[in-house]
């Protein structure tokens, strides 16, 4: 009986210290700290596959402890042959190495993150600071590239690459050219050229490809100037740059020589997510400037890349591309970098639907941008369905559809470019059914008179069902320029983002699926604007008809045209928003999102906006009033010509 007892105890004992080395052991980029059981006695999560995007999930990591006010922070990112470490005061802590898109990143997850003391960044491979809490930055947090100087090209830090030495090209996918007047670096906006080589093209189009650095700028006599890194801050609940902190990674300037200047380095790239992102401090992404150099100067560095993902709300001011990733100066104006990118770009009008209240007498959407509010008609709150990110709109197909009154902004839409962008769900619509559409089409079989036209009869834009393919159509009398593709393409039963595209530079008219140009064709229409109202999921005719039947979500109308670049970076912002970014230690997505009003507002603005959307309701619920009484009168007359029918006969 002994002996049995033995022989389990030891088998048990084996058993155990297996678990232990499977559960506990892991590979090279695994931080120590992430080794040691955690104190909750829960077993961590597995570690998942790796994820093509630029946005990293804090659960997807181990925190490794905190920074707290008042400490020490010196982040080296390492290379693939040295692992990445992170030193807090006394103590060094391991990182982790992941692949984004197939570039190593080094990633540093924490329980919560306060920096208010100077930060060094030091190593090859882009950071990530990931926060299983939030982030505050009260400080200066830089990955910027280096200046060249007299025998060398500047150094790259964090992802950056390296200017170019003497008469040498610079280092990077978007490099400026070696020469006695060298070439800007590229990245988000393509470097300039200089008097003697020249810059090459940008990289980096798809937002999932973010997080690689800047390009340096070509050598002239004296160095080029390096690549701006590359810093991701992704935070389970807050991310704040406060009005002390900065976020920096711009690209190194140029050395002036007058017998041969070197060229900027491009500006790298920012990533922030978060539910909730504050941003009042520098947030900056510029390229760095040309050498100065009398006959010989060169060509500064093309912006970087910033991207701004939030999940419920956001305050502060959102990145431009003319400020926050313009692009380097140099000597000759010809020769200053072009501006980068950033996401979100801002819209000409957003509804995103979360705002509506179930129960409400009148049901009104608010526009995001704060000027462009929309009517719901013949919604019941069973139209309200989970979208894309927080709420969509089921419209029925037969009598439901938006209505957005044509003042300032949208009455100007069709004047020149424009992009209408939207999320669809839909297994089958009608032959004519409508999705987006503005304008009165032409009267059918007969010339439409000059009059008429200048009115704004026979100008219109619209997406919809067209000879069983989803078409968008833009009209002006009898010229009219369409473009469609496939209906199998849209009526998948699964949400598809959709987006129409007008070029009035290019004269061309363009449907995007998921980010993919499908189709395009010439425009030889001009202006299409008009004074009748916008419509989601309905057109006008005479009378409003047309219905669709599809879920809708998160509309956006632009005044430009977007390439697929930005496309893509809408549609990367929806799906972050929509649920994909979970709180820690929940397998549960993400709460709808909050009403988004223009951060760049003031507070006397804001109220006057808060002012401006009640109005807004009383004009609404005036207008349902008013149409009611018209079709109280419309049948009123229906009796009276039947009963004056009957007597006549």
């Amino acid at each position: 009986m002994n002996r049995i007892l033995v022989i389990i105890v030891v088998v048990g004992l084996i058993a155990f210290v297996a678990s232990v080395a499977v559960r506990w052991g892991g590979d090279d980029n695994t931080s120590e700290r992430a080794r040691t059981p955690p104190t909750t006695g829960k077993a961590p999560p597995e570690k998942p596959p790796r994820r093509e995007t630029c946005v990293l999930v804090p659960g997807d990591f181990f925190a490794v402890g905190s920074i707290a006010s008042g400490q020490s922070v010196v982040f080296d990112t390492g290379d693939l042959k040295r692992p990445p470490t992170v030193t807090i005061g006394p103590d060094t802590l391991r990182g982790e190495v992941r692949k984004i898109a197939d570039v190593p990143v080094a990633v540093f997850c924490f329980n919560d993150v306060y920096v208010d003391r100077p930060v060094r960044t030091t190593g090859v491979l882009p950071l990530a600071i990931v926060s299983r809490g939030s982030i505050v930055v009260k400080t200066r947090l830089t990955v910027s590239g280096s200046p060249g100087d007299g025998t060398a090209g500047g150094a790259g830090v964090c992802g950056g690459h390296q200017g170019g030495a003497v008469e040498a090209d610079g280092h990077g996918p978007g490099a400026g050219r070696g020469g006695r007047g060298a070439g800007g670096g590229s990245f988000g906006g393509r470097g300039a050229d200089g008097q003697a080589a020249k810059a090459t093209s940008t990289y980096g189009r798809s937002p999932m490809s973010w997080m690689q650095g800047g390009s340096g700028g070509g050598g002239g006599v004296v160095g080029g100037g390096a690549g701006g890194g590359a810093i991701q801050l992704a935070a389970a609940k807050a991310v704040e740059i406060t009005s002390a902190g900065a976020l920096l990674a711009d690209g190194g300037a140029g050395a002036s020589n007058a017998q041969g200047a070197g060229g900027g380095g491009s500006g790298g790239a920012i990533v922030l997510s978060a539910p909730a992102i504050t941003i009042h401090g520098a947030l900056s992404a510029r390229g760095g400037g040309g050498g100065r150099g009398q006959n010989h100067g060169a060509g500064a560095g093309g912006g970087g890349r910033i991207a701004v993902f939030f999940a419920r709300s956001f305050t502060g001011k959102l990145p431009t591309p003319t400020q926050h990733t313009a692009g380097g100066k140099a000597e000759r104006q010809q020769a200053n970098g072009q501006p980068g990118t950033t996401i979100p770009t801002p819209s000409l009008a957003w509804w995103t639907f979360d705002e509506i209240r179930p129960g409400a007498r009148v049901k009104l959407a608010v526009d995001s941008m704060g000027q462009s509010h929309a009517m719901l008609w013949n919604l019941d709150d069973s139209a309200l369905v989970p979208g894309v990110c927080g709420k969509g709109l089921q419209l029925d197909g037969e009598a439901a559809y938006v209505e957005v009154y044509s003042k300032v902004p949208i009455l100007q839409l069709g004047r020149g470019s424009m992009t209408l962008a939207l999320w669809v769900r839909t297994e089958v619509l009608a032959e004519g059914a409508v999705l987006l559409g503005k304008g009165m089409p032409m009267v059918e079989g007969g010339q439409l008179l000059a009059q008429w036209l200048r009115a704004g009869y026979g100008k219109r834009f619209v997406i919809q069902k067209r000879l069983g393919r989803i078409a968008f159509a833009v009209e002006h009398g009898d010229t009219r320029s369409a473009v469609s593709v496939a209906a199998e393409e849209v009526e998948t039963g699964s949400w598809v983002h959709l987006a129409a595209v007008r070029d009035a530079d290019a004269k061309t008219v363009s449907l995007f699926v998921d980010g993919r140009k499908l189709a395009e064709a010439p425009d030889s229409t001009t202006d299409v604007s008009s004074h009748f109202n916008l419509y989601l999921g309905a057109g006008e005719d005479g009378a409003v008809k047309h219905f669709g039947r599809a879920a809708i979500d998160d509309v956006r109308l632009f005044a430009k045209p977007l390439g697929a670049d930005a496309l893509m970076g809408l549609i990367q912002h929806a799906a972050v928003g929509g649920g994909r970014m979970t709180a820690v230690g929940s397998a549960e997505p993400a709460g709808p999102t909050e009403r988004w009003i223009d951060p760049s507002l003031s507070e006397k603005e804001r109220r006057a906006l808060e002012r401006a959307n009640k109005q807004a309701l009383r004009r609404a619920k005036s207008e349902q009033r008013r149409r009611e009484a018209q079709r109280l009168a419309g049948e009123a007359q229906r009796l009276a010509r039947e009963r004056l029918e009957r007597r006549r006969r």
